[in-house]
């Protein structure tokens, strides 16, 4: 039987991780040197060869994890090549009682893999464009930033935060019966399910270079207020005919804009459309908030079934996500586990979530 329990490969790659104690054909990459990352116990370090111990691989005992340390470790070897990410082998030599240590650390290796492969690939592909379409928001985004006068401004009122899950179809007709007692506010591939619905969002978030307001708006889908990034794309303002404000971001532009008398807004912009949503909605003082189509899953049955059937298809070609990969899960809403296609978005979310007051926020889901 293989050794090899999980292989990520990386075009190209100049470094390596390997998680477990070393089998035959990993030996090779352990051997690698200052090249490799080896996440082992201590025991399984004590079995290994003394060419693998005397190797110089960067090592990390599973056996003392620690989340904030693991993460500290995992960024500092992601640098060590900063154009190509490293390979990844999960061996399967890993002992029973350390199976749940060994599980965690997998998963938080998934999300800081998925973080920073996003991040790369958006820089390398899309630095032009973010900069290009800053100038030509720079204006506008000067002008009408996100105030914070709005602080709890809507305090005490509840709200709908709508992501494009499959789920929203489904619980889409809840929000109908309640709509007019909340705040409804959606992200902006959900715009088209909730018109279906007879369903006007008071804010849409788009805060992606990529996703056209074309491609999420009709005459029927315009929200009341768009809530836009500095690199989105400038035909959103026109769309919404001047109902819009900006969020600031962590661009070195936006940097230099602030230490020239442009401060930042109160909050910036988080890892997706979905969650700088539930941030807007905790800003203003809603409370509480109810979570919709916020499925961060794909279909066991049929992986490529991300969205909503109002959403287009096309919106996401090119994001880096992969349908032919073993996708981590996380807990499901149609059965116990199910796979994800944005796990570093889901363990943000749980971060953030774990640090506000416990009856704030509840997940609708369809079953």
């Amino acid at each position: 039987m293989s050794g090899i329990l999980q292989h990520m490969p990386s075009p190209g790659a100049t470094t390596a991780v390997v998680v477990g104690r070393a089998v035959p054909e990993v030996e090779p990459l352990i051997a690698a040197g200052e090249s490799t990352l080896w996440i082992v116990d201590d025991e399984g370090w004590r079995m290994a060869p003394p060419a693998l111990r005397e190797s110089g691989a960067a090592r990390l005992v599973v056996d003392r994890f620690d989340r904030s340390g693991f993460a500290e470790v995992i960024e500092t070897f992601l640098m060590r090549d900063m154009l190509r990410l490293p390979e990844v082998v999960v061996t399967a030599a890993i002992p029973e009682a350390l199976g749940e240590r060994f599980a965690k650390v997998v998963d938080q290796l998934h999300a800081h893999y998925e973080r920073n492969y996003r991040v790369r690939r958006t820089r390398q592909e899309e630095g032009a464009r973010w900069q290009g379409q800053l100038l030509e928001n720079v204006l506008d985004y000067m002008e009408w930033r996100l105030p914070r006068a709005w602080e709890n401004a809507l305090a005490g009122i509840p709200a709908f935060v709508c992501g494009a899950g499959p789920s929203l179809d489904v619980t889409a007709p809840l929000i109908a019966r309640r709509r007019s007692s909340a705040v409804l506010f959606a992200a902006d591939t959900a715009l088209r399910t909730l018109a279906r619905h007879g369903l006007q969002a008071d804010f849409a978030v788009s805060v992606d270079a990529a996703k056209l307001p074309e491609k999420c708006l009709d005459d029927q889908t315009e929200p009341r207020c768009a809530v836009l990034a500095s690199i989105s794309p400038p035909a959103w303002k026109e769309y919404v005919a001047g109902r819009f404000c900006f969020l600031s971001g962590r661009l070195v532009t936006e940097d230099w804009l602030a230490d020239h008398g442009i401060p930042k807004t109160p909050f910036v912009v988080t890892e997706n459309c979905g969650i700088t949503a539930i941030e807007l909605a905790r800003f203003l003082g809603c409370e509480p908030i109810l979570l919709f189509g916020m499925d961060m899953a794909a279909d066991d049955a049929d992986p490529t079934r991300r969205h909503t059937g109002g959403a287009d298809a096309t919106i996401d070609r090119g994001s880096g996500y992969r349908v032919d990969g073993a996708m981590p899960r996380v807990p499901g809403n149609y059965r116990e586990t199910v796979p994800t296609f944005m796990y570093a978005e889901w363990v943000a979310l749980n971060d953030k979530l774990a640090g506000w007051p416990p009856d704030l926020v509840f997940n609708v889901n369809d079953r």
